[in-house]
Order: structure tokens, then sequence, then C-alpha cells
């Protein structure tokens, strides 16, 4: 039977500086705090159209080409997806193992008048003939081996939607040849923690329109159960904990795979424009490693974050459903780009950015990973990683800019440990305590 308790723990670096992000920060009204709350909102969530922004992202100035990462940074990987039948590409190629070229289609340089390729640099770029295998040795691998000497990770995917996130993230149940990066994982963990005497346990969530949902939950028999129970957030000294999620010893690497699977069979998903089965929220999947003879655990996070979206190519705007889910998403996701800016910008020096906060609580998502993006005085280092899944296709271009720039400019966040008594959180056009919390009426 799964066992209840706090299990999101996290345990982060602080961040470097970052040149100017092409993603701008939606202002929005203060995010529901770590809340009981269920499934169904009452409120009316208005919805936010980032047309403008995917578009000035598609056509601002190249971002300068960062420095070389170092082991201490957030590392940042690409990934094209394969053409489609019927798309048009010529607008991303792979350049060189560490580079992708973007380039406006003619169309759109024809209206723009200039046709100008940018060029954005990662620590390692795949291109649509690289296997989930190579994939996951360079991305993941290196990961897992650390759990093994003590160290904390967590790993992103990120994109558009329709860009391949969730093919990366688990890969295809039938071909052991395209098995995703959490089966994998699973699987090097399971080896690992059996020659190490090593216990691993399980925990699966989602993170649905700010609301935070166990996918192990046996308590309800159907997907679709009224009143889903939300969980609660909170902070424990030097990390963060997801209050009554399930946590399930795996017995083995199959064992572990079928809970994967049938978890993610109750994340929420819909049809939209561009996805048969669009992820509408970010699911959270956590394997925890602990030693038998004691000491303190250590967890590898894997996050398949839904695709950002303009609602007008998706047509969630025929829906109020997907209106409100669209808006979580994109809101959560520039939230999250805007929690490492101000990172970068703090890195970077200056009184005033060395005055701001930055604001981890406005969103589920940043605040759960708070302290494995930037840990805290005392707390425990993780290694991050992101990988960008990008469209090729000429369709997507605007897009696909908006979050290859975000995700090229990530990669100049450092991940260093925070000075004693440093502030969490953000400062603009609102008051936030000292733990970056928006103060009601601020």
């Amino acid at each position: 039977m799964p066992t209840r308790r706090g299990s999101i723990v996290t345990t982060g670096p602080a961040p470097p500086p970052i040149e100017d992000s092409a993603m701008r920060a939606v202002d929005v009204g203060g995010a529901l705090e770590g809340r009981d709350s269920f499934a169904e909102e009452d409120e009316d969530v208005p919805v936010k159209v980032l047309a403008s922004d995917f578009d000035s992202a598609a056509m601002a100035p190249p971002p300068p080409r960062p420095a070389a990462a170092k082991d201490e940074s957030l590392q940042v990987f690409c990934r094209l997806r394969p053409l489609a039948r019927g798309e048009q590409g010529g607008v991303v190629e792979v350049v060189n193992p560490q580079t992708v070229r973007s380039a406006p289609p003619a169309r759109a340089a024809s209206h723009h008048g200039r046709r100008e390729a940018r060029d954005y640099t990662f620590a390692r770029v795949f291109d649509a003939d690289a296997t989930q295998d190579e994939v996951y040795a360079r991305t993941t691998a290196p990961l897992v081996e650390g759990l093994f000497a003590g160290r904390s990770a967590l790993l992103f995917t990120y994109g558009v939607t329709n860009a391949g996130k969730s093919y990366t993230m688990m890969g295809e149940a039938e071909d052991s040849s395209k098995r995703g990066l959490l089966p994998r994982a699973l699987g090097a963990i399971c080896d690992g923690a059996e020659a190490a005497g090593a216990e691993v346990r399980l925990s699966f969530l989602e993170i649905y329109n700010e609301h935070v949902y166990d996918l192990m939950d046996g308590g309800s028999t159907s997907r679709w159960a009224p009143k889903r129970r939300a969980l609660r957030v909170k902070d424990v000294t030097t990390k963060i904990e997801v209050a009554n999620l399930s946590s399930v010893r795996v017995t083995s690497a199959a064992h572990g795979l079928a809970m994967c699977r049938a978890a993610q069979s109750q994340r929420k998903t819909s049809r939209t424009g561009l996805n048969q089965t669009s992820s509408r929220s970010h699911a959270v999947c956590q394997l925890e490693v602990a030693p038998r003879g004691g000491g303190a655990p250590v967890q590898l996070m894997l996050v398949d974050l839904a695709g950002s979206e303009r609602i007008d190519r998706t047509g969630a705007a025929a829906t109020g459903a997907q209106q409100k889910e669209a808006n979580h998403i994109n809101q959560s996701i520039s939230r999250l780009m805007n929690c490492l800016r101000v990172v970068r910008e703090k890195q970077a020096g200056g009184p005033a950015a060395l005055a701001a906060v930055v604001p981890w609580r406005e969103s589920k998502l940043t605040h759960l990973f708070q302290y494995l993006l930037a840990p805290p005085h005392g707390g425990l280092q993780a290694r991050v990683s992101m990988i960008v899944n990008a469209s090729p296709a000429a369709a997507d271009h605007a897009e696909t800019t908006y979050v290859v720039g975000n995700a090229a400019q990530a990669k100049a966040v450092a991940l260093v440990r925070q000075p004693e008594g440093a502030r969490a959180a953000p400062t603009r056009s609102a008051a936030y305590d000292h733990n970056g919390r928006r103060i009601p009426g601020g």
C-alpha cells in the first residue's frame, strides 16, 4: 500500500547572470498559496493570449552567446523532432553538435523586409535522427550516476505543444529502443540501488490549473472524479514538500514502470488543433533513493512540462475549460522563465538587481522547485538540466524561437547556494514578503 508522507524534497543552488530574455513574464494576480482546494475552480480566469510574445520573440535580435557552461550551471540541451507529413521545414537546422540555427520562413521574411538567421548554443543539440539512447546517455545518465554520489537532480522537458516532450520523457511502450528518459532512468536506478543495498521509492503528481494532484492516489477509480483533493506545497526548513503525497516502494524496474504508466494515464489530456492527446498539466515524477543503513535520501525529479501554446492555433478558445488550461500553462511557464531571469540579473550584479527578490511563490511550479534552482543557505546543491524540444516546422517558427531563445539564455544561470539571510523572491509592481510570497493587497 502506498504510504503518505511529504515527498517532494528539494535542495538546489542559485544561478548566474543571463542576458535579457525574449520571454516576458505575464503580469497576473497572486498565485493560490498552498491551500487545500478541489479540481474544479469557481473563479473566472482571464485568457492570456501570448501571440504578441511569440511574434516579437521571433523577430527579436539574437541573444548574446553565453559563456561556456560549467559543471555548476544549469545545463540546457536542444532536441529537434522530425517533420510530420505535410509540414514545411527549412527554418531550423543543426549547425554543429552545440548550435542550432533558426531563420524566419520566406513568407514572414518578405513581410518584415529581411530574413535574419540566428544561432543558439546549448550543451548539446540533438537532430531529428538522434535516438532515445543517445539523448539519455548525454542528458540523464550523468544525473542518475550522481544520485549514488549523494547528489539530487532535476530534469525538465520544455517546449511548445506537439514538439515531442512527452515522447522524450516516456517514449513508446511497445518498442524498447524507443523507451524514454524516465523508463531508462528507472531501470538504471533500480540496478544501482540493488547493488548499493538502497531502497527506491516513487511519487507522481501533476500541476493542473495551479493545483497539485497525486496521480498515484488510489482513492478514486474515475479519471474524471469530481472534487479531486488538491495537495498542499509547504516549506520544511531547507526543503519543499508536498503534503500527503503517495510514496510507493519500487520492487523492480518493471514494477516501477507499470506504476508510472498507470499514473500517466490519470494525467489531464485533451484533443487540440495541434495534438490529439495534448497534455494539459505539468507532470512530475520523483524517484527517491534511500540508503538502507540510514543517511539522507536523494531524489531525481523528472518534469514533463505542458507545452506553451497560442490558443488561436490550438483551438483552445473554442471551450472555456481549454482556455483556462492554456492560461494556467502559459502563466506558469512564464513565471518559471521570469524567476530564472531575475536570478540571472541578481547574479549579474548591480544595486537594483541585488535588492530584487525572486518570485518563486507566484506559481506552484516555481515554488515546488525553488530550493533545487536556488538552494538556501545550509541546503544541498542539486544538478539541474533542461531539454528544450523544438519543432522544425515553418508553421511553428515563432513559437519555436520563443522557447529556444529563452532556453538558450537559461544556461547562463549558475547553480550556487544562497547566502545566509538572502530573500527568496521578486519586486515588480507588487509587495512580497521575505520568502517571495505576494502580500494580500500589496
